[in-house]
């Protein structure tokens, strides 16, 4: 039973994989990390391929999957943050386009540097 499952698996897997990695890039944006990320959730498919018995719908569940793998990523790295630097140029150019909030801006900005 569980060749079956294997096969099961890497059928859908299969047909799925360009998919996952559109899937999981729009959401990581780096290649390298995605197809890594992608490559877990292979792996842990088949060692778990006992509960894919169970599984109707492999594709929803490959979904399932890669996403609770996707915020498992997220959470070891932490929150994204921004450099001081990057929120400078990104006032600057606030400040430069919108005149009417200069004030308040031009207070920001100060604070930060």
């Amino acid at each position: 039973m569980i060749t079956v499952q294997k096969n099961r698996l890497e059928k859908s897997f299969k047909s799925e994989q360009s998919r996952l990695l559109a899937f999981v890039r729009s959401k990581i944006h780096s290649l390298e990390e995605s197809e890594d990320l992608l490559q877990d959730v292979f792996l842990q498919a088949l060692t778990h391929l006992n509960v894919l018995e169970a599984v109707d719908n492999m594709t929803a569940w490959l979904y399932t999957v890669t996403k609770n793998k996707i915020i498992d990523w997220y959470r070891k790295r932490g929150k994204p943050t921004l450099s001081i630097q990057s929120l400078k140029v990104d006032l600057k150019k606030k400040m430069k386009n919108s005149p009417r909030h200069d004030f308040h801006l031009s207070k920001v900005a100060a604070t930060i540097q």
